[in-house]
């Protein structure tokens, strides 16, 4: 084994086992609530404060071996396979373990592309169920009791938060409305990435059931 293949391997391990302190920086960071254009948060502990300076900065020291990582995946082809063969559970380097790989890297991959067409055509999905009353003189007029509204909305960019009044026409009542996932971009990417680690060792441990 190679020396920088022993580095990658250490930093490898330090990212998993201290992955703990950043999972908690980011729950407690969930919690708090700052005031608009304010990143720091006040606490009246010092020692909460002192934890939370401790936690910052590990972070980012934790971001940044992580991307070390992630580049010497790229372009270190013995840290890949190995990085591979442990998500897969496998030790040996032969034939059979090539193959559990091959089939468990295609069926995450085809897993993985259903649930990003999912998630893509349920997050611009509008569905408005509304009911009509007595009040709604033409609609009722004309025999109809409500009405169903089915769209899609797709934009590159998210549109700027305004707060507007949303005044409901008279005569009408919302029965059942849908704009979206409720989900945050950080929630969504972390499912998406914790569906990629957990198919594959899924599909590995299939596969290698069978061989």
């Amino acid at each position: 084994m190679s020396k920088l293949l022993k580095i990658n391997r250490l930093v490898g391990l330090y990212l998993i086992f201290f992955s703990p302190l950043v999972i908690t920086l980011l729950v407690w960071s969930s919690f708090i609530s700052t005031p608009s254009g304010v990143p720091v948060p006040h606490f009246d502990s010092r020692m909460a404060s002192f934890a939370w300076d401790i936690l910052g900065i590990h972070f980012m020291f934790w971001l940044v071996s992580l991307l070390y990582f992630f580049i010497m995946l790229v372009f270190h082809g013995a840290l890949r396979d190995s990085v591979i063969a442990f998500a897969a559970g496998l030790n040996a380097r032969d034939e059979r373990e090539e193959l559990i790989i091959g089939h468990a890297s295609r069926a995450s991959w085809l897993s993985s592309m259903a649930l990003m067409i999912f998630l893509l055509l349920s997050s611009g999905l509008m569905i408005k169920v509304t009911r009509f009353s007595s009040d709604n003189g033409p609609s009722v007029a004309k025999g109809k009791r409500g009405s169903v509204s089915i769209g899609y909305r797709f934009t590159l960019f998210d549109p700027p938060v305004k707060n507007k009044q949303v005044t409901k026409p008279t005569g009408e009542k919302t029965v059942f409305l849908f704009t979206g996932l409720p989900f945050s971009k950080n929630m969504i990417l972390m499912f998406l990435l914790l569906w990629q680690i957990l198919s594959f060792k899924f599909f590995a441990r299939k596969v290698a059931a069978r061989c």
